[in-house]
Order: C-alpha cells, then structure tokens, then sequence
C-alpha cells in the first residue's frame, strides 16, 4: 500500500488526448486552455514536449499542426510498440494526429491535467517536509 500511495497521479490518456486535439484542425483551442495548462503540467516527458512545441508554435501566431511541428521533433527512438516496432517522436506525433473526433473537450483535459500536475507537486512538497521532518536539525557533538 504505501508503494500505492507514492506513486504520483498522471493522466497519460488526457495529456495525449489534449495534444491531438490541439494539432487537430480546429481553431482557437490553444488560446481556451492556454491559461489552463503550462508544459511542465505533462507527466510524460514526450508529451512535455510536445506541448511546448505547440505553445511556442501558437504564442508566435504561426500553425501548430502535425506537419508544422514534425521537423521539431526527433527521429531518435523513444520506445518500442506491442509489435516490436520502433516509435520515434515523430511517429508518435503522427499517431496522435488522427486520434481526435472533436476539441469539445479541450478545457477538461486541461484541467485534468493541471489537477494532477498540482497533486504531484504537492507530494514533491510533501516529501521534502517529511525527509526535514526526519533530519537532525541540531548538531549533538
């Protein structure tokens, strides 16, 4: 159980989810949640990434779609799939790129995510007072 209770809460589906809807070709979804969620929210490192690249894209005025962010990813190998296949950051942007029906639900995803984004960074906080709670803070010499 106290495994359990230290492993930090993540919404992979939601973060993916949020990313594809956000390089779908719907307007203005990056300006609903921009106030929303920050990079640093994502759990998963790819997926951190990826949003900045979105951020930066849309906080420029320029496109933010699949084909624009492409050639700001890498083809290094980030994992491998059920089938043994390799996945690179540029195939996982295209894997999300057809994944997304409709940006209606945008703003939840965004909240999700910053919801556990803050429950982790309060376990971080957390855990920092518990190791000074059991440091020494006086020297008995």
């Amino acid at each position: 159980m106290s495994d359990l209770l230290r492993t930090p809460p993540t919404a992979p589906e939601a973060e993916a989810a949020l990313l594809a809807i956000l390089i779908g070709p719907w307007e203005g979804v990056y300006d609903r949640i921009a106030d929303l969620v920050a990079a640093d929210d994502f759990a998963d490192p790819l997926h951190r990434r990826i949003y900045a690249a979105i951020a930066a894209q849309a906080q420029a005025h320029r496109p933010h779609d699949s084909a624009t962010l492409y050639g700001m990813l890498s083809e290094q190998p980030i994992e491998t799939d059920e089938h043994g296949e390799v996945l690179t950051e540029r195939g996982y942007l295209a894997q999300l790129a057809g994944t997304a029906v409709t940006a209606g639900p945008a703003e939840d995803y965004a909240r999700l995510i910053a919801d556990v984004a803050d429950r982790r960074r309060l376990l971080a906080t957390l855990d920092e007072a518990r190791e000074r709670v059991f440091q020494p803070s006086i020297d008995l010499v």
